[in-house]
């Protein structure tokens, strides 16, 4: 007897401790249907119909400036992401990050993820893409473009 009348209140207090230490679901919003991952073509899409996106540059400043770069992106290299995300972006707003190819998009969209951003994607195939499929692209030198 004695078991089965402790039984109930162990199982409660069992319970509470399980929901109040489970992490709460992410908040709604566009991040239901954002794929980790976007073709130029829909990242240009997105930046034209919604001012709330913001396209992160994460390659190196010369890179910005030779390669060329999408008109509306701003830049924040990857080595300097964990120092300059918190201040420069805004965790409420879509952020698609591009690189060269998508190998350091991908790092950095998990770096944003961890410091709390929830809606991020990636180019996919990064500048080289973007430029392969005619987006437009701007840079600070006569001969612009991905080599």
């Amino acid at each position: 007897m004695r078991v089965s009348r402790w039984l109930v209140p162990a199982l409660l207090i069992l319970l509470v401790v399980v929901v109040g230490c489970t992490p709460a679901s992410a908040p709604a919003g566009n991040n239901g249907d954002l794929p980790r991952t976007i073709s130029p073509q829909d990242a240009q899409s997105r930046l034209q119909n919604d001012e709330n996106v913001v396209l992160l540059d994460v390659r190196t400043p010369g890179e910005w400036a030779n390669d060329g770069r999408s008109p509306d992106a701003i830049l924040i290299p990857l080595d300097e992401l964990e120092s300059r995300a918190q201040s420069e972006l805004n965790p409420d707003d879509t952020i698609i990050v591009i690189c060269r190819s998508g190998n350091r998009s991908q790092i950095a969209a998990e770096q944003l993820r961890q410091m709390g951003f929830s809606h991020v994607t990636e180019v996919e195939g990064g500048m080289r893409n973007w430029v392969a499929q005619g987006l437009p692209i701007e840079c600070d030198v006569a001969t612009c473009g991905l080599q």
